[in-house]
C-alpha cells in the first residue's frame, strides 16, 4: 500500500473553514479507485492541517493526487496561507483498528 501526506497551514481563526472542506474530499476521495482509509489532522492553535491517504497502489495515489490538488486548489486557494507540502510514502505497517 501507499500514503499520501498532505500538510498545510492556514490563519488559525480560519481552521474552521477548513474542516469545512473536509466532507466534500472524503466522499471524493472514496470514490477512487483503491482508496483504503484517511485521517484528517488539525491543530487549531497553529492553523496546520493534514491529511493522510492510503491507497493500494502507486498509480491509485497518483491518480487521485492529480485529480484532487487541482479541487483543493479551487476550493481552499482564499485561505491557505502556503503552497501545501505533499510527501509519498509506501505504507510499512497499519493496524486493522
Amino acid at each position: 500500500m501507499y500514503a499520501e501526506l498532505f500538510m498545510l497551514k492556514v490563519e488559525p481563526e480560519q481552521i474552521e473553514a477548513l474542516k469545512k472542506l473536509i466532507p466534500p474530499f472524503i466522499a471524493l476521495h472514496e470514490s477512487h479507485k483503491g482508496f483504503v482509509r484517511e485521517a484528517f489532522l488539525v491543530d487549531e492553535e497553529t492553523g496546520e492541517g493534514s491529511c493522510l491517504t492510503v491507497w493500494e497502489t502507486k498509480e491509485d495515489r497518483q491518480n487521485n493526487y492529480d485529480i484532487c490538488l487541482q479541487e483543493f486548489q479551487k476550493a481552499a486557494g482564499g485561505i491557505v496561507k502556503e503552497p501545501p507540502i505533499i510527501k509519498f510514502f509506501d505504507v510499512a505497517y497499519m493496524t486493522q483498528k
